[in-house]
This record gives structure tokens, sequence and C-alpha cells, in this order.
């Protein structure tokens, strides 16, 4: 607004206003029913298009470990041609400024892609290429997914980021759930087409699905054996260095020639395995230690993990409840229950028994909204004999006793517990159950 006149840059801020907005209203009516992903990410990217009035807007996901991105979601204005399938595989260490703002979260904004020319002759001749006179861009970085969210040629707004990284927010979560359901579809199509491969189980205590059986937590007699496979079991990628794995074993000790000391634990760790023919599960490359992933490994804290993750981003009750089913059948027990006292898996356990529990209070709020009391009653029950002096639950409970069998039994149950009770719980149980005197 530089060169403007005060009145043409309050009637400019004025339409601003007005088109952000109505763009706004216009999301919210045409797909706050919608459950579908890829539907909701198309229906963001028109918005993004229409907005900037820009030729197309797209989504350019990163994948740090190959070191490329690709164009994963686009759309485009009448007349203009789409460029996903050729937008596909681009090496990241090609594009070293949108590499950078990536990692600093700082939009991308190129209001004349001729001026790069001089600086950066690689991004003009690609920009041009493609007909990009403009551009801005904004990037995203949630769990699963990070990139950038981008239009080209804007005629409108084409400084101003703000509306994309509104965008971003909603189209990251929605990207990991499309991701979420792929692991979780996959997971299921192994366990159905290879009922005899690889399953790992942790939760409740540790036991190896193989080839040729089952090894079950009294098998594990090494308690050195015992604590390697279950840390590779838990963490990302399944792999460890020798060092990081003798910190995880021997974590009260000072192990003076870790290499040799893991070796040795990975070959009876291997013998162990070979009962079931799994000798080749436990694999050393390139200096690390990891599960051979080549039979398709299939792990319960993962399966887990996505159906609760899943679950969160859902607002069917129905869905809810479906997720909820597949999950409970997981969790049966806390997680490695023999190394409750280790600390080094003391906060995966604390993780996952706080994801199970708001596993449990999703699926009972949505019961409590369509009145489904016994299918709810049934599930906290569940969960207290994992956690019996838990406020929370023990706060269902009472209210769920309370619109099911009246006042006396839910007194009852809550003079018992009420030493587990928050202030904040105390309230909500006033709220829902008003005939309960507390005392």
């Amino acid at each position: 607004f530089r060169y403007m006149s005060k009145q043409d840059a309050t009637r400019v801020e004025l339409s601003y206003a007005v088109n952000f907005v109505t763009a706004l209203r216009s999301l919210e009516e045409n797909l706050r029913d919608l459950e579908n992903s890829q539907v909701i990410i198309s229906g963001f990217l028109k918005a993004a298009t229409e907005f900037y009035d820009a030729d197309r807007s797209y989504v350019i996901e990163a994948d740090w470990n190959e070191n490329i991105a690709m164009n994963t979601h686009e759309w485009c204005k009448d007349g203009i041609e789409y460029q996903n399938e050729q937008l596909q595989y681009l090496e990241i260490s090609d594009y070293s400024r949108w590499y950078s703002a990536l990692k600093k979260n700082q939009p991308m904004i190129n209001s004349n892609v001729e001026l790069l020319l001089e600086d950066n002759a690689f991004e003009y001749e690609f920009f041009t290429k493609f007909g990009v006179h403009s551009l801005i861009a904004v990037p995203f970085s949630k769990r699963l997914s990070q990139g950038f969210i981008g239009v080209d040629n804007p005629k409108r707004h084409g400084a101003d980021p703000t509306f994309l990284l509104l965008l971003a927010c909603v189209i990251v979560q929605e990207l990991n759930a499309i991701k979420l359901d792929k692991r979780l579809s996959a997971a299921t199509l192994a366990l159905k087409e290879n009922p005899k491969g690889i399953y790992i189980s942790c939760f409740g205590g540790l036991s190896v699905r193989g080839i040729e059986g089952v090894l079950s937590e009294d098998d594990f007699t090494s308690a050195q054996c015992y604590t390697m496979l279950a840390y590779l079991a838990l963490i990302d990628n399944h792999r460890a260095t020798p060092s990081r794995l003798a910190r995880i074993i021997w974590s009260d000790e000072c192990i003076d020639n870790p290499n040799r000391a893991v070796r040795n634990v990975a070959a009876r760790l291997r013998t162990c395995l070979k009962v079931i023919g799994l000798d080749f599960l436990i694999i050393y490359d390139n200096g690390f230690y990891s599960l051979n992933q080549s039979m398709g490994l299939i792990t319960d804290v993962n399966l887990f993990e996505n159906l609760c993750l899943r679950m969160k981003q859902t607002d069917s009750a129905e869905e809810k409840y479906k997720l909820y089913e597949s999950a409970i059948e997981l969790f049966t027990g806390d997680l490695l229950p023999r190394l409750s006292d280790n600390i080094n898996f003391i906060p995966n356990i604390t993780y996952y028994h706080g994801m199970f529990v708001e596993l449990i209070t999703s699926y009972v709020e949505a019961c409590l909204s369509e009145g489904q009391y016994i299918y709810a009653h049934r599930a906290v029950k569940e969960a207290l004999t994992f956690d019996p002096y838990n406020g929370r639950l023990n706060m269902y409970l009472i209210i769920l006793i309370y619109k099911q069998s009246g006042v006396g039994t839910a007194k009852s149950y809550y003079m018992n517990t009420k030493d587990t009770l928050s202030d904040e719980q105390l309230y909500r149980i006033q709220i829902e159950c008003p005939a309960l005197m507390l005392g």
C-alpha cells in the first residue's frame, strides 16, 4: 500500500477481508460434513486457487530419508494443465532454498520468477518450463507429513500467505489421516494374507509369532536378549547402533567394548529365535542392528497407535466404535511389564498407557453423546482393570452407573473412589448427576 492513497488502501484492505471471510464461509459450508480426506484436500486446494485467483494450487510432500519431493495433490482452474504426473521424485538437494525455508518454517514468496535468472538459474529454468511466473508457498510439518502448499501465478493477494497458512494447518491433518489409513489397510492385509508372517506383540508382555510357531514372554530367559528385542521392536525404523543398544541393555553399567558385548547378545537372541524359524530376524548392516522387515514385520504397538490417532481424527461415532473395537483387542495389558522399572522404557510405557486412557476417553464420550451407556460401561470396566486408580475412568463409571442404576449405586461407588477424583472431575459428576449429593 506504499504508493496508494489512504482511501485506496482502505478499499483494498476491505476487499481482502471480504474475500477472506467469504472463502472461509464457503469452505465451512461445502466441507463440514465430509469424511473423505482426498475430497477434503481437493476442496481446500480449490479454495486456495480461487482466493488467490491463481492458475493452480498443489501439495508438495518431502521425504527426507529418500531425499525426494513429489506433487501429491493438485487443483487447476479451467484451461490450466495439471503437472502432478511430471512433478514426481524431485531431488530435495536441488532445491536448497526450499529445504532451508521448510526447516525454518518460512513461506516462499516470489512475485517475479525472472529475478531468479541471475542468482538461481536452476530454479528459473524449472519454473519457466512449467509456465510459472510468480508463486507463493507455505511449509507444513507435523508427524507423518512435511512439505509445502503453494499456488502458481496468483493474481491477487500474492504477497500475503495468511490464507495458505490457515489451510496448511488442516491439510496436514488430512495428509496424516491418509497415511494412517494406508498403514492400517496394509497391516490388516498383511495379517490376512500372510498369517505366518512376523508379528511382535509388546502389550501385556513380549511375544513373537514366526514362521514355525510362537515365542511367549517366558521363553525369553535372558534379560539381555529380551531387552534388545523389545527395544528394537519399539523404536522407529527398528534399528540402533551397538553403542546405543549397550546403553539400553546395561543401563546401570559402563561397557568397555559395546560392539563385542552387543554382538554376543545378538548371537544368543538369534539362537532363541531360531526355534520358530526367525534366526534371520536380527541383522547387522552399516553399523546398525535392526529387525529384518523383508518378511513384512508388524508390531501391535504400531497398529495400536495408528488406530488411536485415526480415532482422534474422525467425528463419526460409528467410525469411533469400529476403531475402538480394533484397538482394544490389541491392548492386552500395559507395555512390557517386565521392563516397568527400566528407565529407558518408562517413557514408552507411560506414553502407551496414556494413549490407552485417551482411547477409552474418546470412545466413552462418543457413547455418552449417543446414549450408548452399556458399551461405555463395559469399556470403562475393562480399562479399570489396568488402572484402578485413574480418576477420569472412575468419574466415567460413576456417571454411567448413575444413568443406568440410579443414585444409590452411584453414591456407593463414588464413596469408594472419591480419593482418586480431581476437582474438575467432581464438577463434571455434579453436572452429569444432579441428584447425586457429593460429600
